[in-house]
């Protein structure tokens, strides 16, 4: 596995992690436990679970929360339970009972029809109790505060959407679906669709594009593994873009890569044919990773300098660099005696030093008043004027 720092000879954790999220925690206290376990600051995932949710919470680390973006736009997949006839504020069991109604008899069939409503590319309206910002402020925070602010609906797509069971008060389904979708939103508004209301009460993710719930590291396991034996568990880089093509520049044209500029093509090592807006991941002569480049059309500078240039590899994450990463928990700024007591130093009294405390500053020299009196005791001889 590459475990090789983004920086220039310095090994840091650098990778990604798959976890397995217990219900009841939040995404933010997972990732501060792996900061903290890892030692590093930068620590991101690809989509928020909220507390009630268990399931697959995928992490990256370090240099590689760069990539997240091209995580974050894969495909998610759920089983979710809804209980019918009983609405909520937060469209979920933690929040406050708005409503409670008659649940009627459904056949498979009718359930269904109402299921193929949701198929497909439509139109979702997020939850006012969601981490969407407003002003600045986000949407829970505000209709905590008894502000209902206008959520306008967003396009999402519903790949599958099937259900696993159907009892009298009880749906449990399972949904793949884009980034972007809120499963509460989707419970909430087929109980509409029913007659009856309903709200989310369970939800578990278990599929991340190709990553299953079923590999991940459980949450509890981390507090028993010692720092090195969860870096094993880094994934490479090559995992989260497996089906980028990778190439090599040149030594000549290394340092250009590395300070993000363009580099032309015949200063590439690279087995396949690429061709206009492929993505390459693109390593040094020495293996280490830089980033991810896509190759383009030369600009009209590039073709004034080499007229028969096909094409260029521009930068899209530039992940290697010289700048040193910084330490997770940082280090105390009056360095690592900082727990020792300081000495005191005596204040420097007018040109002639003094203060009488160890450390001071003393005039050395005869003194000003022409006598013969040392003005240093410390460094005269001791056996010249000594008194006995």
């Amino acid at each position: 596995m590459n475990k090789e720092s983004a920086n220039l000879g310095e090994r840091h954790p650098f990778g990604l992690l798959s976890i397995s999220k217990p219900r009841g925690k939040t995404s933010f206290e997972v990732v501060g436990m792996l900061r903290k376990a890892l030692h590093v600051k930068k620590v991101g995932h690809t989509g928020t679970l909220d507390p009630i949710a268990s399931g697959l919470l995928l992490l990256c680390v370090g240099r590689a929360t760069r990539l997240l973006d091209y995580l974050m736009d894969l495909p998610k997949t759920y089983i979710a339970w809804m209980k019918l006839g009983v609405t909520t504020d937060t469209l979920d069991s933690t929040g406050k009972v708005m409503q409670i109604r008659e649940v009627p008899e459904f056949t498979p069939e009718e359930v269904e029809e109402v299921l193929d409503e949701f198929r497909g590319d439509i139109q979702q309206t997020p939850p006012v109790f969601s981490a969407i910002k407003r002003n600045g402020k986000k949407l829970y925070v505000l209709a905590r505060e008894g502000i209902q602010a206008e959520v306008e609906p967003r396009d999402i797509a519903i790949h599958d959407l099937s259900v696993q069971s159907l009892t009298r008060s009880t749906i449990s389904f399972k949904i793949s679906c884009s980034k972007g979708t809120y499963i509460r939103s989707i419970c909430a508004d087929i109980g509409e669709r029913l007659g009856c209301g309903a709200h989310v009460f369970r939800l578990q993710r278990t599929h991340i594009g190709g990553w299953d719930i079923e590999d991940a590291v459980p949450y509890s396991r981390l507090f028993a593994l010692s720092r090195n034996e969860i870096l094993d568990m880094l994934q490479p880089i090559e995992s989260i873009l497996p089906d980028y093509k990778r190439a090599e520049v040149s030594p000549l044209a290394e340092h250009f890569a590395i300070n993000g500029m363009s580099i032309d093509i015949d200063q590439v090592r690279i087995s396949e044919d690429i061709e206009i807006g492929e993505p390459v991941l693109l390593r040094t002569w020495r293996g280490k990773l830089i980033g991810v480049f896509r190759a383009e059309e030369p600009t009209q500078d590039d073709l004034k300098r080499r007229p028969s240039l096909p094409l260029v590899l521009s930068p899209e994450k530039v992940l290697l660099t010289s700048t040193p990463p910084k330490q997770y928990p940082p280090k105390s700024k009056t360095g690592r005696d900082s727990g020792r007591p300081r000495r005191s130093f005596g204040k420097r009294r007018g040109p002639g030093g003094g203060g009488g405390g160890r450390g001071s500053f003393r005039r050395s020299g005869p003194p000003r008043d022409g006598s013969s009196r040392p003005g240093n005791r410390r460094f005269s001889n001791p056996h010249s004027d000594r008194d006995h």
